[in-house]
């Protein structure tokens, strides 16, 4: 091989590289099911119901529909360039002069050039959101007494709708919540913080969770778009009289582990989401309930991200896979408990990432006093 020729080789080399950093069998497994599958819901959103027909006059169908909905997401400028290009490149084929269709493929990959940056700016503003959002959950948990408390956070995409906080009252008391907005991303995001500011300026003027849920639902109702609402559990925990009471809007149904009787209970008082109902129904169905807590109790919050993940059978985690795990691991700390459920829950699903928002609060109560 000559000087020239490996010179010319280390450049291909090279080139290959550069083209493929980064890339890796998960990245292209993302783009092939998860990507793919937004992609598709993103542009059939808003479309009109397909016609029963059979193959292949259905996947035309499909295919047309989807390119219309394409084209009329760009804006209109960038849909004139679009249609030139495709016309010159019809016109290089028919006539056999392909330098239209170079200029046709110059065309789209500038328009395409001008799609990637406004998409990188978007991310950029939302790797901002993100910092912001994850910077608003709890960063030390408080140290109230016996309880030890860990918590799990994961957002399917750069924000998301799950929300936990935990506010120390007093001395002996705290308040925990743990909420979940319909939908994900951005607006769901911007729903949750509303939900965290009402629990942090409530808590400090209601001793009832029941009461508090209640005037979160008269104060966002009104606000919500029709097409969301939220779930969430509040628990006043007092490690004093070791007493907890707890309301659950619509939410998932925390899992409490009786240490002395060696018995997991699903914690499931009766309630409607938040932006459901108005106040007086709201009310009428939100029941509260009081638990007393011992020496080695554990008390599990989660959001459905947890529960409804699947695996590659499309079998659920489930609340009964989530219990047992806790039953059967109870004499670990909260923090190795979470860590163990986080685990198991990734090696169900054979990923690292999951579909949905997915939020965990492990509290244990140990029995002795924290410094």
């Amino acid at each position: 091989m000559t000087r020239r020729s490996r010179h010319k080789w280390q450049s291909i080399k090279a080139f290959y590289r550069l083209y493929t950093a980064g890339l890796s069998r998960a990245e292209i497994e993302r783009l092939l099911k998860r990507e793919s599958a937004d992609v598709y819901s993103f542009y059939r959103r808003g479309g009109a119901a397909l016609p029963d027909q059979r193959f292949p006059r259905k996947q035309l169908s499909v295919v047309r529909e989807l390119f219309v909905s394409f084209v009329m997401k760009l804006t209109p400028a960038r849909r004139l360039f679009y249609g030139i290009a495709i016309l010159i490149f019809c016109f290089a084929v028919v006539t056999g002069r392909w330098w239209y269709a170079s200029l046709a493929f110059l065309t789209l990959n500038l328009l395409l050039a001008f799609e990637v940056a406004d998409k990188m700016l978007a991310k950029d503003e939302l790797e901002i959101a993100r910092e912001i959002q994850m910077g608003l959950q709890p960063e030390n948990h408080p140290r109230v007494g016996c309880l030890d408390i860990s918590a799990f956070y994961q957002p399917a995409r750069e924000v998301g709708g799950d929300y936990y906080d935990i506010a120390q009252l007093d001395e002996h008391r705290i308040a925990v919540m743990i909420g979940d907005v319909s939908g994900k991303g951005m607006p769901a995001a911007l729903y949750a913080v509303k939900l965290q500011g009402l629990f942090e300026s409530l808590t400090s003027l209601l001793t009832s969770p029941k009461d508090i849920l209640v005037r979160m639902n008269e104060s966002i109702k009104e606000r919500l778009q029709r097409t969301y609402f939220m779930t969430a559990v509040l628990a006043f925990i007092n490690t004093e009289s070791g007493k907890m009471r707890l309301a659950r809007a619509g939410h998932n149904a925390p899992i409490y582990y009786n240490a002395r009787k060696q018995k997991v209970t699903l914690l499931k008082p009766t309630g409607l989401g938040i932006g459901l109902a108005d106040g007086d129904i709201f009310a009428a169905e939100l029941a509260e309930k009081e638990i007393p807590l011992t020496h080695d109790d554990i008390l599990v919050f989660y959001t459905d991200g947890i529960v409804e993940a699947m695996n590659a059978a499309k079998e659920q985690f489930g609340e009964e896979r989530l219990a047992r795990l806790v039953a059967e691991n109870s004499a670990l700390s909260a923090k190795d408990l979470q860590d163990k459920i986080v685990y198991d829950l990734s090696h169900f699903c054979s990923r690292a990432l999951l579909d949905d928002d997915a939020t965990l609060v492990v509290m244990k109560n140990n029995g002795t006093r924290i410094s």
